[in-house]
């Protein structure tokens, strides 16, 4: 990623409030905690001005220009080694994630040492705070303050690694919550500054991206044409006509069918319960002990916890991939029940309390997915049936002359996969589940059909 931290301080500047306080306090050390100047030569070499902990001295924000909160008060800006740790910083968050984030890998893609990132952030926390503060900012200037956001850039957004940074912003809060403070305003600009719709596109199409799963430019292109509809648009008054009986999608292959003998099953709910409670830490002796069988019973069934995992992830993600749909059309197709939209509210609503309560398993099997590649895999698979049975599905509401021919049965599918994650996501560091969240961006979508 290209950064120029000058080229964003008008960002800052033109943004309510982004994030106002200094950086400061986390950065300074106390003398005691550090070594002598003078038994630091990388210091001297690369001409770094002396850090303020040696002095023991504590740093007013004045130290700090006022006009951005980009500036760091323990080195110049002009200091390339430190500038050089944050770009590295964020690149790596965006590879790998929060949860494999070390200050050894960072040195290393900076080309420093271990050492001389402690004698600078002093912890792991304060490079990632110093890196979201510029990389958020940076996201944030890039988008268009006025018009339309384009369906190219939305695109981008939603696919590139690099743009993938709010969302590890987020993903980091579990693992460093004392973040919060920065990843929250700036969740809730980006926001502000796309919509809610947008922004539950955009992170819910870089949450399926870690399983190596992302909509085409034509379906992107399509949601954004179909959102345009949605100021304002009522589902059209159309015929009771009967669609085919849907049997999904044949050429895309769909997951095995799951084992379901009372073992197995508590098995996968005892990994699901603990993977949550652990942050993803749980061993296959946690989960055996969880389920009260003994590890062989595991081993039977499964190779490896990643194998658990997949399994726990196939029986929890996307089991709704139908059910919903077809409640839409009893909706429109019986006439005895009102307002279609009213009646569909009170299905999304119900659907809403349940994601509420999901939000942090779905999290952690995503993060989980990420670490295996058998998870991942089955995270996949999983994602694109559900999509290819609603593609099939929509494409037959369509030929029933249910939803208007101009819209894209695949763009809307990816609408229903996409949307509720990216709300679940963005509800970890906003109220967006229980404002402006997926409940009525869905309703939204429907009422445009």
């Amino acid at each position: 990623m290209a950064r120029n931290r000058h080229t964003h301080l008008e960002a800052w500047d033109a943004m309510p409030d982004f994030y106002c306080s200094s950086r400061t306090s986390s950065l300074v050390r106390r003398s005691s905690h550090g070594p002598r100047l003078g038994a630091s030569p990388c210091l001297l070499m690369h001409s770094v001005r002396r850090p303020l902990w040696v002095s023991n001295r504590s740093v007013p924000h004045s130290s700090c220009r006022s006009s951005s909160p980009l500036c760091s008060a323990q080195f110049d800006k002009g200091d390339a080694l430190p500038d050089r740790v944050v770009s590295a910083a964020l690149t790596q968050l965006c590879l790998v994630g929060p949860d494999a984030l070390t200050i050894e890998a960072i040195a290393e893609r900076a080309h420093v040492s271990a050492g001389f990132i402690y004698k600078h952030f002093g912890s792991l926390s304060n490079v990632l705070r110093n890196a979201l503060l510029d990389g958020l900012s940076a996201h944030l200037a890039a988008i268009p303050r006025e018009g339309p956001l384009t369906a190219g850039l939305l695109l981008e957004m939603s696919t590139h690694d690099h743009d993938r940074l709010p969302l590890e912003a987020i993903l980091s809060l579990r693992r460093f919550p004392e973040i919060r403070e920065i990843v929250g305003p700036a969740t809730t600009a980006l926001v502000e500054r796309i919509g809610p719709m947008r922004s539950c596109v955009v992170f819910g199409c870089h949450a399926v991206a870690i399983a190596g799963v992302s909509p085409t430019e034509s379906d992107v292109t399509a949601l954004i044409a179909l959102e345009y509809r949605i100021q304002g648009g009522d589902i059209r008054n159309v015929e009771s006509v009967a669609p085919e009986e849907s049997v999904g999608d044949l050429s895309i292959p769909h997951p095995p069918p799951l084992r379901n003998d009372p073992t197995t099953v508590r098995l996968r709910a005892a990994a699901s319960q603990l993977l949550t409670e652990t942050a993803g830490q749980a061993t296959i002796r946690d989960i055996a002990t969880k389920a009260g069988v003994s590890t062989g019973a595991v081993y039977r069934r499964y190779e490896s916890k990643d194998d658990l995992i997949g399994d726990t992830i196939q029986a929890r993600v996307t089991e709704d991939r139908t059910t919903w749909l077809m409640d839409f059309f009893e909706v429109l197709t019986n006439p005895g029940t009102g307002d279609p939209a009213r009646v569909l509210s009170d299905v999304l609503a119900e659907a809403s309390e349940t994601t509420k309560a999901s939000t942090r398993e779905s999290i952690e099997l995503l993060i989980s997915a990420r670490g295996g590649p058998a998870a991942r895999m089955a995270l996949a698979g999983r994602y694109t049936s559900a999509i290819a049975t609603r593609t099939a599905q929509l494409t037959r509401f369509r030929g029933s002359a249910l939803m208007r021919h101009e819209d894209s049965p695949a763009a809307l599918a990816w609408a229903f996969q996409v949307v509720p994650m990216g709300a679940r996501i963005l509800g970890l560091a906003t109220q967006m589940p229980d404002s402006t969240g997926w409940y009525p961006s869905m309703v939204s979508l429907l009422r445009a059909l």
